[in-house]
Protein backbone atom coordinates (compact mmCIF):
# COMPACT_ATOMS: atom_id res chain seq x y z
CA UNK A 1 0.00 0.00 0.00
CA UNK A 2 2.67 2.69 0.79
CA UNK A 3 4.30 1.73 -2.69
CA UNK A 4 1.44 2.20 -4.36
CA UNK A 5 0.80 5.20 -2.32
CA UNK A 6 4.12 6.68 -2.70
CA UNK A 7 4.13 5.89 -6.72
CA UNK A 8 0.74 7.85 -7.19
CA UNK A 9 2.14 10.88 -4.65
CA UNK A 10 5.57 10.89 -7.44
CA UNK A 11 3.13 11.09 -10.00
CA UNK A 12 1.38 13.58 -9.23
CA UNK A 13 4.71 15.96 -8.54
CA UNK A 14 4.21 15.31 -4.32
CA UNK A 15 7.41 15.48 -1.99
CA UNK A 16 7.66 13.27 1.55
CA UNK A 17 7.44 15.80 4.08
CA UNK A 18 9.94 14.02 6.69
CA UNK A 19 8.17 16.40 9.43
CA UNK A 20 4.75 16.55 8.81
CA UNK A 21 5.45 12.70 7.87
CA UNK A 22 2.94 12.56 4.65
CA UNK A 23 2.97 13.96 0.99
CA UNK A 24 2.79 17.45 -0.07
CA UNK A 25 2.76 19.63 -3.04
CA UNK A 26 6.46 21.37 -3.04
CA UNK A 27 5.34 25.01 -2.63
CA UNK A 28 8.30 26.02 -1.03
CA UNK A 29 10.06 24.43 -3.77
CA UNK A 30 8.07 26.77 -6.36
CA UNK A 31 8.68 29.57 -4.11
CA UNK A 32 12.00 29.09 -4.09
CA UNK A 33 12.39 28.22 -8.00
CA UNK A 34 9.99 31.16 -8.73
CA UNK A 35 12.07 33.50 -6.99
CA UNK A 36 15.36 32.03 -8.64
CA UNK A 37 14.22 32.26 -11.99
CA UNK A 38 12.68 36.35 -11.13
CA UNK A 39 16.20 36.84 -9.73
CA UNK A 40 17.91 35.62 -12.86
CA UNK A 41 15.68 37.57 -15.02
CA UNK A 42 16.53 41.10 -13.26
CA UNK A 43 20.07 40.04 -13.00
CA UNK A 44 19.99 39.17 -16.60
CA UNK A 45 18.69 42.84 -16.98
CA UNK A 46 21.05 44.01 -14.90
CA UNK A 47 23.90 43.11 -16.67
CA UNK A 48 22.75 43.92 -20.11
CA UNK A 49 21.93 47.75 -18.77
CA UNK A 50 25.35 47.75 -16.87
CA UNK A 51 27.28 46.53 -20.23
CA UNK A 52 25.44 49.33 -22.45
CA UNK A 53 27.01 51.45 -19.90
CA UNK A 54 30.30 50.48 -20.49
CA UNK A 55 31.07 48.06 -17.37
CA UNK A 56 32.79 45.00 -16.27
CA UNK A 57 32.10 42.72 -14.11
CA UNK A 58 34.72 42.33 -10.56
CA UNK A 59 34.34 38.68 -9.81
CA UNK A 60 36.35 39.63 -6.07
CA UNK A 61 33.83 43.08 -5.43
CA UNK A 62 31.00 41.16 -6.59
CA UNK A 63 29.54 43.93 -8.13
CA UNK A 64 29.86 45.80 -12.04
CA UNK A 65 32.38 48.27 -11.92
CA UNK A 66 34.10 50.86 -14.46
CA UNK A 67 37.28 48.90 -15.21
CA UNK A 68 40.35 51.23 -16.16
CA UNK A 69 43.75 49.47 -18.07
CA UNK A 70 46.41 52.12 -17.20
CA UNK A 71 45.00 52.35 -13.89
CA UNK A 72 45.35 48.71 -13.36
CA UNK A 73 48.65 48.02 -14.58
CA UNK A 74 50.02 51.29 -12.51
CA UNK A 75 48.80 49.79 -9.50
CA UNK A 76 50.19 46.09 -9.64
CA UNK A 77 53.57 47.62 -10.41
CA UNK A 78 53.55 49.47 -7.64
CA UNK A 79 52.15 46.00 -5.78
CA UNK A 80 55.01 44.03 -7.04
CA UNK A 81 57.46 46.39 -6.02
CA UNK A 82 56.51 46.50 -2.78
CA UNK A 83 56.31 42.55 -2.66
CA UNK A 84 59.55 42.57 -3.84
CA UNK A 85 60.72 44.96 -1.63
CA UNK A 86 59.16 42.78 1.66
CA UNK A 87 60.75 39.45 0.07
CA UNK A 88 64.16 41.82 -0.35
CA UNK A 89 63.76 42.13 3.41
CA UNK A 90 63.51 38.75 4.39
CA UNK A 91 66.25 37.54 2.93
CA UNK A 92 68.31 40.43 4.21
CA UNK A 93 68.48 41.90 1.13
CA UNK A 94 66.64 45.78 1.93
CA UNK A 95 65.65 47.48 4.59
CA UNK A 96 69.53 47.05 6.33
CA UNK A 97 73.40 47.75 6.66
CA UNK A 98 75.04 45.82 3.97
CA UNK A 99 78.89 45.17 4.38
CA UNK A 100 79.98 45.88 0.82
CA UNK A 101 77.92 48.46 -1.86
CA UNK A 102 80.38 48.39 -4.27
CA UNK A 103 77.69 45.98 -6.88
CA UNK A 104 74.97 48.37 -5.45
CA UNK A 105 77.06 51.23 -6.40
CA UNK A 106 77.83 49.96 -10.06
CA UNK A 107 74.26 49.35 -10.99
CA UNK A 108 73.59 52.83 -9.79
CA UNK A 109 70.85 51.25 -6.81
CA UNK A 110 69.98 51.18 -3.23
CA UNK A 111 70.74 48.47 -1.18
CA UNK A 112 67.28 48.21 -0.85
CA UNK A 113 66.26 47.99 -4.75
CA UNK A 114 63.61 45.65 -5.73
CA UNK A 115 64.34 43.12 -8.31
CA UNK A 116 62.78 44.78 -10.89
CA UNK A 117 64.42 48.18 -10.25
CA UNK A 118 67.94 46.57 -10.47
CA UNK A 119 66.97 44.18 -13.62
CA UNK A 120 66.22 48.28 -15.08
CA UNK A 121 69.29 49.58 -14.09
CA UNK A 122 71.20 46.04 -15.79
CA UNK A 123 69.98 46.91 -18.91
CA UNK A 124 70.46 50.18 -19.41
CA UNK A 125 73.98 50.63 -17.66
CA UNK A 126 74.76 47.24 -20.20
CA UNK A 127 73.31 49.05 -23.08
CA UNK A 128 75.94 51.94 -22.56
CA UNK A 129 78.93 49.87 -22.04
CA UNK A 130 78.67 47.25 -24.25
CA UNK A 131 81.96 46.55 -25.67
CA UNK A 132 79.96 47.05 -29.91
CA UNK A 133 79.26 50.11 -28.68
CA UNK A 134 82.18 51.29 -27.00
CA UNK A 135 85.31 49.75 -29.71
CA UNK A 136 87.76 52.58 -28.75
CA UNK A 137 87.36 52.18 -25.29
CA UNK A 138 89.15 49.41 -23.86
CA UNK A 139 87.55 49.91 -20.36
CA UNK A 140 84.01 49.23 -21.80
CA UNK A 141 84.56 45.41 -22.16
CA UNK A 142 85.78 45.63 -18.17
CA UNK A 143 83.13 47.28 -17.22
CA UNK A 144 80.39 45.31 -19.07
CA UNK A 145 81.59 42.12 -17.19
CA UNK A 146 81.50 43.70 -14.21
CA UNK A 147 78.04 45.16 -14.70
CA UNK A 148 77.28 40.92 -15.24
CA UNK A 149 78.49 39.68 -12.02
CA UNK A 150 77.05 42.51 -10.16
CA UNK A 151 73.75 41.51 -11.81
CA UNK A 152 74.27 38.17 -11.31
CA UNK A 153 74.89 38.31 -7.29
CA UNK A 154 71.96 40.98 -6.96
CA UNK A 155 68.90 39.80 -9.26
CA UNK A 156 69.39 36.21 -6.99
CA UNK A 157 67.77 36.14 -3.50
CA UNK A 158 70.75 33.85 -2.00
CA UNK A 159 73.43 35.41 -3.81
CA UNK A 160 72.35 38.84 -3.01
CA UNK A 161 71.65 38.36 1.23
CA UNK A 162 75.21 36.65 1.10
CA UNK A 163 76.73 39.54 -0.42
CA UNK A 164 75.24 41.89 1.93
CA UNK A 165 76.19 39.85 4.49
CA UNK A 166 79.70 38.87 3.75
CA UNK A 167 80.69 41.09 0.94
CA UNK A 168 83.10 40.12 -1.97
CA UNK A 169 86.40 38.09 -1.27
CA UNK A 170 89.20 37.22 -3.44
CA UNK A 171 89.03 33.53 -2.64
CA UNK A 172 84.90 33.66 -2.59
CA UNK A 173 83.72 34.52 -6.17
CA UNK A 174 79.93 33.72 -6.38
CA UNK A 175 78.98 30.47 -8.66
CA UNK A 176 78.45 30.35 -12.10
CA UNK A 177 74.54 30.73 -12.03
CA UNK A 178 72.54 28.74 -14.86
CA UNK A 179 69.63 31.19 -16.18
CA UNK A 180 67.13 28.92 -17.52
CA UNK A 181 65.19 32.00 -18.84
CA UNK A 182 68.52 32.53 -21.40
CA UNK A 183 67.93 28.84 -22.28
CA UNK A 184 64.07 28.69 -23.05
CA UNK A 185 64.60 32.40 -24.73
CA UNK A 186 66.67 30.82 -27.34
CA UNK A 187 64.81 27.73 -28.23
CA UNK A 188 61.81 29.70 -28.13
CA UNK A 189 61.95 33.35 -27.72
CA UNK A 190 61.42 36.34 -30.83
CA UNK A 191 61.57 39.75 -29.76
CA UNK A 192 59.35 40.74 -32.42
CA UNK A 193 56.55 38.36 -30.78
CA UNK A 194 56.99 39.43 -26.80
CA UNK A 195 54.92 42.66 -27.06
CA UNK A 196 51.97 40.12 -27.67
CA UNK A 197 53.01 37.04 -25.50
CA UNK A 198 55.14 38.80 -22.63
CA UNK A 199 57.40 35.89 -20.67
CA UNK A 200 56.84 32.41 -21.43
CA UNK A 201 55.08 30.67 -18.46
CA UNK A 202 57.58 27.38 -19.29
CA UNK A 203 60.32 29.84 -18.96
CA UNK A 204 60.12 31.29 -16.28
CA UNK A 205 58.89 28.26 -14.07
CA UNK A 206 61.92 25.89 -15.30
CA UNK A 207 64.02 29.10 -14.05
CA UNK A 208 62.32 28.51 -10.80
CA UNK A 209 62.54 24.53 -10.61
CA UNK A 210 66.20 24.29 -11.49
CA UNK A 211 67.55 27.27 -8.91
CA UNK A 212 65.25 25.30 -6.27
CA UNK A 213 67.10 22.01 -7.47
CA UNK A 214 70.56 23.89 -7.25
CA UNK A 215 70.26 25.01 -4.22
CA UNK A 216 68.68 21.46 -2.58
CA UNK A 217 72.19 19.84 -3.97
CA UNK A 218 70.30 17.66 -6.54
CA UNK A 219 69.12 14.90 -4.06
CA UNK A 220 67.09 14.45 -0.81
CA UNK A 221 68.06 12.94 2.43
CA UNK A 222 65.62 9.73 1.35
CA UNK A 223 68.12 9.81 -1.89
CA UNK A 224 65.29 11.14 -3.92
CA UNK A 225 66.01 12.98 -6.73
CA UNK A 226 65.02 16.75 -5.53
CA UNK A 227 64.10 18.01 -8.92
CA UNK A 228 61.14 15.30 -8.27
CA UNK A 229 60.03 17.17 -5.54
CA UNK A 230 60.51 20.42 -6.74
CA UNK A 231 58.13 19.53 -9.45
CA UNK A 232 55.36 18.26 -7.25
CA UNK A 233 55.26 21.55 -5.38
CA UNK A 234 55.38 23.06 -8.76
CA UNK A 235 51.64 24.82 -9.28
CA UNK A 236 51.88 25.72 -5.30
CA UNK A 237 55.38 27.94 -6.12
CA UNK A 238 53.14 29.36 -9.34
CA UNK A 239 50.28 29.95 -7.30
CA UNK A 240 52.00 32.34 -4.84
CA UNK A 241 50.82 36.15 -4.99
CA UNK A 242 54.09 37.28 -6.43
CA UNK A 243 53.46 35.22 -9.52
CA UNK A 244 49.83 36.15 -9.54
CA UNK A 245 50.81 39.46 -9.84
CA UNK A 246 53.58 39.09 -12.49
CA UNK A 247 50.89 37.30 -14.66
CA UNK A 248 48.16 40.03 -14.15
CA UNK A 249 51.29 42.32 -15.24
CA UNK A 250 52.17 40.29 -18.16
CA UNK A 251 48.55 40.42 -19.47
CA UNK A 252 48.29 44.29 -19.04
CA UNK A 253 51.45 45.13 -20.94
CA UNK A 254 50.00 42.72 -23.72
CA UNK A 255 46.62 44.96 -23.63
CA UNK A 256 48.45 47.91 -23.66
CA UNK A 257 50.67 46.85 -26.98
CA UNK A 258 47.31 45.92 -28.46
CA UNK A 259 46.41 49.46 -27.55
CA UNK A 260 48.73 51.62 -28.97
CA UNK A 261 49.12 48.89 -32.05
CA UNK A 262 45.61 49.80 -33.52
CA UNK A 263 45.45 53.31 -32.02
CA UNK A 264 46.46 54.96 -35.39
CA UNK A 265 43.82 53.09 -37.34
CA UNK A 266 41.24 54.01 -34.23
CA UNK A 267 41.75 57.10 -34.60
CA UNK A 268 40.91 57.16 -37.82
CA UNK A 269 44.98 58.39 -38.66
CA UNK A 270 45.57 55.64 -40.87
CA UNK A 271 42.82 53.49 -43.28
CA UNK A 272 42.18 50.18 -43.15
CA UNK A 273 43.83 49.03 -46.71
CA UNK A 274 46.93 50.47 -45.14
CA UNK A 275 46.43 49.61 -41.66
CA UNK A 276 46.11 46.04 -42.72
CA UNK A 277 49.18 45.97 -45.17
CA UNK A 278 51.11 46.96 -41.89
CA UNK A 279 49.69 43.91 -39.93
CA UNK A 280 50.63 41.85 -43.09
CA UNK A 281 54.46 43.18 -43.60
CA UNK A 282 54.54 42.71 -39.28
CA UNK A 283 53.32 38.89 -39.34
CA UNK A 284 55.72 38.55 -42.28
CA UNK A 285 58.40 39.52 -40.14
CA UNK A 286 57.45 37.75 -37.16
CA UNK A 287 57.76 34.39 -39.68
CA UNK A 288 61.25 34.66 -40.38
CA UNK A 289 62.24 34.34 -36.83
CA UNK A 290 62.52 31.25 -34.95
CA UNK A 291 59.38 29.34 -34.76
CA UNK A 292 57.80 32.50 -35.87
CA UNK A 293 54.94 30.57 -38.04
CA UNK A 294 53.38 28.95 -34.76
CA UNK A 295 54.10 32.16 -33.09
CA UNK A 296 51.69 34.01 -35.92
CA UNK A 297 49.56 31.11 -36.30
CA UNK A 298 49.18 30.66 -32.60
CA UNK A 299 48.69 34.56 -31.57
CA UNK A 300 46.45 35.35 -34.48
CA UNK A 301 44.04 32.59 -33.55
CA UNK A 302 43.97 33.49 -30.13
CA UNK A 303 43.05 37.24 -30.75
CA UNK A 304 40.09 36.23 -33.54
CA UNK A 305 38.17 34.35 -30.94
CA UNK A 306 38.42 37.15 -28.36
CA UNK A 307 37.61 39.94 -30.95
CA UNK A 308 34.69 37.56 -32.47
CA UNK A 309 33.39 36.51 -28.88
CA UNK A 310 33.29 40.76 -27.70
CA UNK A 311 31.97 41.68 -31.28
CA UNK A 312 29.38 39.01 -31.68
CA UNK A 313 27.92 39.69 -28.03
CA UNK A 314 27.21 42.74 -29.01
CA UNK A 315 25.57 42.30 -32.24
CA UNK A 316 22.02 40.25 -33.15
CA UNK A 317 21.10 39.48 -29.78
CA UNK A 318 24.29 37.71 -29.29
CA UNK A 319 23.86 35.13 -31.28
CA UNK A 320 27.06 35.79 -32.95
CA UNK A 321 28.95 35.75 -29.44
CA UNK A 322 27.09 32.32 -28.71
CA UNK A 323 28.27 31.10 -32.14
CA UNK A 324 32.35 32.62 -31.09
CA UNK A 325 32.03 30.61 -27.75
CA UNK A 326 31.14 27.46 -28.80
CA UNK A 327 34.38 27.97 -31.29
CA UNK A 328 36.23 29.18 -28.53
CA UNK A 329 35.53 25.71 -26.47
CA UNK A 330 36.08 23.56 -29.12
CA UNK A 331 39.72 24.76 -29.39
CA UNK A 332 40.44 24.60 -26.09
CA UNK A 333 39.46 21.17 -25.46
CA UNK A 334 41.59 21.01 -28.47
CA UNK A 335 44.61 22.56 -26.63
CA UNK A 336 43.72 20.35 -23.77
CA UNK A 337 43.53 16.76 -25.60
CA UNK A 338 46.98 17.85 -27.44
CA UNK A 339 48.61 18.68 -24.14
CA UNK A 340 47.70 15.73 -22.37
CA UNK A 341 48.74 13.47 -25.78
CA UNK A 342 52.14 15.03 -25.80
CA UNK A 343 52.51 14.81 -22.16
CA UNK A 344 51.92 10.99 -22.19
CA UNK A 345 54.10 10.70 -25.59
CA UNK A 346 56.70 12.29 -23.35
CA UNK A 347 56.56 10.01 -19.98
CA UNK A 348 56.69 6.93 -22.63
CA UNK A 349 59.95 8.48 -24.18
CA UNK A 350 61.78 9.34 -20.92
CA UNK A 351 60.41 5.67 -19.79
CA UNK A 352 62.31 4.39 -22.93
CA UNK A 353 65.24 5.87 -22.48
CA UNK A 354 65.63 5.09 -18.35
CA UNK A 355 65.14 1.53 -19.46
CA UNK A 356 68.05 1.35 -22.14
CA UNK A 357 69.98 3.21 -19.61
CA UNK A 358 69.24 1.18 -16.86
CA UNK A 359 69.75 -2.18 -19.42
CA UNK A 360 72.61 -1.42 -20.44
CA UNK A 361 74.10 -0.65 -16.86
CA UNK A 362 72.89 -4.11 -15.34
CA UNK A 363 74.57 -5.68 -18.59
CA UNK A 364 77.32 -3.82 -17.93
CA UNK A 365 77.39 -4.67 -14.18
CA UNK A 366 76.69 -8.88 -15.02
CA UNK A 367 79.67 -8.86 -17.40
CA UNK A 368 82.05 -7.20 -14.85
CA UNK A 369 80.45 -10.09 -12.17
CA UNK A 370 81.48 -12.82 -14.84
CA UNK A 371 85.09 -11.50 -16.05
CA UNK A 372 86.45 -12.73 -12.30
CA UNK A 373 89.25 -12.27 -10.92
CA UNK A 374 91.67 -12.39 -14.06
CA UNK A 375 89.10 -9.99 -15.91
CA UNK A 376 89.52 -7.67 -12.87
CA UNK A 377 93.40 -7.80 -12.95
CA UNK A 378 93.49 -7.07 -16.60
CA UNK A 379 90.57 -4.47 -16.60
CA UNK A 380 93.03 -3.13 -13.85
CA UNK A 381 95.63 -2.31 -16.00
CA UNK A 382 93.30 -0.21 -18.59
CA UNK A 383 91.13 1.72 -16.17
CA UNK A 384 90.47 4.72 -18.37
CA UNK A 385 89.53 2.35 -21.42
CA UNK A 386 87.12 0.23 -18.92
CA UNK A 387 85.66 3.94 -17.81
CA UNK A 388 84.80 4.90 -21.40
CA UNK A 389 83.67 1.57 -22.31
CA UNK A 390 81.49 1.32 -19.55
CA UNK A 391 80.28 5.30 -20.09
CA UNK A 392 79.15 4.14 -23.73
CA UNK A 393 77.51 1.13 -22.41
CA UNK A 394 75.09 3.36 -20.02
CA UNK A 395 74.12 5.80 -22.54
CA UNK A 396 70.93 5.53 -24.01
CA UNK A 397 71.28 5.15 -28.07
CA UNK A 398 71.59 8.09 -30.66
CA UNK A 399 68.67 6.51 -32.10
CA UNK A 400 66.01 6.99 -28.80
CA UNK A 401 67.77 10.79 -28.30
CA UNK A 402 67.35 11.52 -31.83
CA UNK A 403 63.53 10.46 -31.64
CA UNK A 404 62.45 11.57 -28.08
CA UNK A 405 63.53 15.19 -29.36
CA UNK A 406 60.43 15.84 -31.38
CA UNK A 407 58.15 14.66 -28.86
CA UNK A 408 59.74 17.12 -26.17
CA UNK A 409 59.64 19.63 -28.59
CA UNK A 410 55.53 19.06 -29.00
CA UNK A 411 55.32 18.75 -25.25
CA UNK A 412 56.84 22.68 -24.63
CA UNK A 413 54.76 23.97 -27.91
CA UNK A 414 51.62 22.57 -26.14
CA UNK A 415 52.43 24.29 -22.78
CA UNK A 416 53.18 26.93 -24.57
CA UNK A 417 49.80 27.15 -26.87
CA UNK A 418 47.98 27.08 -23.56
CA UNK A 419 50.05 29.79 -21.97
CA UNK A 420 49.45 32.29 -25.06
CA UNK A 421 46.06 31.48 -25.52
CA UNK A 422 45.15 32.29 -21.67
CA UNK A 423 47.12 35.18 -21.28
CA UNK A 424 45.96 36.73 -25.10
CA UNK A 425 42.35 35.80 -23.51
CA UNK A 426 42.72 37.83 -20.29
CA UNK A 427 44.67 40.60 -21.73
CA UNK A 428 41.75 41.25 -24.67
CA UNK A 429 39.16 41.34 -21.43
CA UNK A 430 41.15 43.98 -20.03
CA UNK A 431 41.30 46.29 -23.75
CA UNK A 432 37.98 45.43 -24.49
CA UNK A 433 36.61 46.61 -20.79
CA UNK A 434 38.90 50.01 -20.42
CA UNK A 435 36.42 52.69 -19.30
CA UNK A 436 39.02 55.12 -20.57
CA UNK A 437 36.53 55.11 -24.78
CA UNK A 438 33.10 54.49 -24.57
CA UNK A 439 31.79 51.26 -25.93
CA UNK A 440 31.69 52.27 -29.74
CA UNK A 441 35.63 53.06 -29.59
CA UNK A 442 36.03 49.21 -27.76
CA UNK A 443 33.86 47.91 -30.65
CA UNK A 444 36.34 49.65 -33.21
CA UNK A 445 39.53 48.59 -31.09
CA UNK A 446 38.38 44.73 -31.16
CA UNK A 447 37.60 45.42 -34.58
CA UNK A 448 41.11 46.64 -35.50
CA UNK A 449 42.77 44.07 -33.62
CA UNK A 450 40.47 41.12 -35.53
CA UNK A 451 42.31 42.59 -38.64
CA UNK A 452 45.43 42.22 -37.04
CA UNK A 453 44.83 38.82 -35.64
CA UNK A 454 43.28 37.53 -39.26
CA UNK A 455 46.85 38.94 -40.96
CA UNK A 456 48.94 36.86 -38.57
CA UNK A 457 46.74 34.11 -38.66
CA UNK A 458 47.24 33.63 -42.83
CA UNK A 459 50.39 34.68 -42.82
CA UNK A 460 51.62 32.54 -40.22
CA UNK A 461 49.74 29.14 -41.71
CA UNK A 462 50.69 29.74 -45.10
CA UNK A 463 54.80 30.21 -43.75
CA UNK A 464 54.26 27.01 -41.28
CA UNK A 465 53.90 25.01 -44.71
CA UNK A 466 57.39 25.86 -45.22
CA UNK A 467 58.64 25.59 -41.55
CA UNK A 468 58.35 22.29 -39.99
CA UNK A 469 61.32 22.10 -38.07
CA UNK A 470 63.93 18.64 -38.40
CA UNK A 471 65.62 17.22 -35.76
CA UNK A 472 68.73 18.33 -36.84
CA UNK A 473 67.54 22.00 -36.83
CA UNK A 474 66.13 21.49 -32.81
CA UNK A 475 69.42 20.23 -32.01
CA UNK A 476 71.48 23.20 -33.52
CA UNK A 477 68.89 25.47 -31.37
CA UNK A 478 69.62 23.38 -28.75
CA UNK A 479 73.33 23.46 -28.73
CA UNK A 480 73.39 27.31 -29.10
CA UNK A 481 71.34 27.85 -26.03
CA UNK A 482 72.76 25.66 -24.01
CA UNK A 483 76.47 27.96 -25.07
CA UNK A 484 74.33 31.12 -25.12
CA UNK A 485 73.26 30.45 -21.25
CA UNK A 486 76.62 29.08 -19.78
CA UNK A 487 78.42 32.75 -21.74
CA UNK A 488 75.59 34.67 -20.31
CA UNK A 489 76.63 32.72 -16.67
CA UNK A 490 79.91 34.45 -17.10
CA UNK A 491 78.69 37.91 -17.45
CA UNK A 492 78.99 38.00 -21.00
CA UNK A 493 76.16 39.38 -23.16
CA UNK A 494 74.81 37.59 -26.40
CA UNK A 495 72.02 39.56 -28.32
CA UNK A 496 69.26 37.80 -30.44
CA UNK A 497 70.68 38.31 -33.54
CA UNK A 498 73.93 36.73 -32.59
CA UNK A 499 72.02 33.77 -31.28
CA UNK A 500 70.11 32.82 -34.38
CA UNK A 501 73.86 33.82 -36.27
CA UNK A 502 74.89 30.88 -34.31
CA UNK A 503 72.18 28.46 -35.02
CA UNK A 504 72.38 28.97 -38.48
CA UNK A 505 75.83 28.21 -38.66
CA UNK A 506 75.27 25.03 -36.24
CA UNK A 507 72.96 23.94 -38.89
CA UNK A 508 75.32 24.37 -41.52
CA UNK A 509 77.43 22.66 -39.75
CA UNK A 510 75.91 19.60 -39.22
CA UNK A 511 74.66 19.49 -42.67
CA UNK A 512 78.99 19.78 -43.78
CA UNK A 513 79.23 16.83 -41.46
CA UNK A 514 76.50 14.83 -42.29
CA UNK A 515 77.07 15.04 -46.11
CA UNK A 516 80.96 14.26 -45.02
CA UNK A 517 79.78 11.14 -43.07
CA UNK A 518 77.52 10.03 -46.04
CA UNK A 519 80.46 10.57 -48.57
CA UNK A 520 82.86 8.46 -46.07
CA UNK A 521 80.10 5.68 -45.76
CA UNK A 522 80.06 5.35 -50.27
CA UNK A 523 83.23 5.71 -50.72
CA UNK A 524 83.62 2.51 -47.68
CA UNK A 525 81.16 0.67 -49.49
CA UNK A 526 82.86 0.84 -52.72
CA UNK A 527 85.51 -0.27 -50.89
CA UNK A 528 84.35 -3.20 -49.83
CA UNK A 529 82.56 -4.44 -52.78
CA UNK A 530 85.99 -4.36 -54.84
Amino acid sequence: MNTAEANKAQREGKTWDQDRREWTLPVTGIAVGTYQFGRGIMNTAEANKAQREGKTWDQDRREWIFYYLEKESEKISAEIDELEKAIGSANGGAGRKVKDTAYYELLGVETNATASQIKKAYYKEARKWHPDKNPDNPEAHAKFQDLGKAYQTLSDDQLRAAYDRDGISADSQPELEVDAKVFFGVMFGSALVHPYIGELWISSTADSVLKAAMMKGGQNEDGTSSMEADLSQLFDQNTSKLSKLKQIQRECDIALHLKTRVEAFVNSEVGETAFRNSCTEEATNITNGAYGAVYASTIGLALMFECEDYIGSRRNFGVEGMSAKMKKRANAMGTDYKLATSALKSYQRAQKINETMTKAALEAEAEAEAGGTEGSKARSNEPDKEAGNMNMKTMPGAKDIEESIPVFLDLAWAVNVKDISKSIKNACNKLFSDANVDVPTRLKRAYAVNVLAKEFFDVGKKAGKNQEASVEDIRARAEVAVMTTMAKAQGQEIREGDAEEMVKQAKEMHAQQAAAAAAAKTENNAEQSK
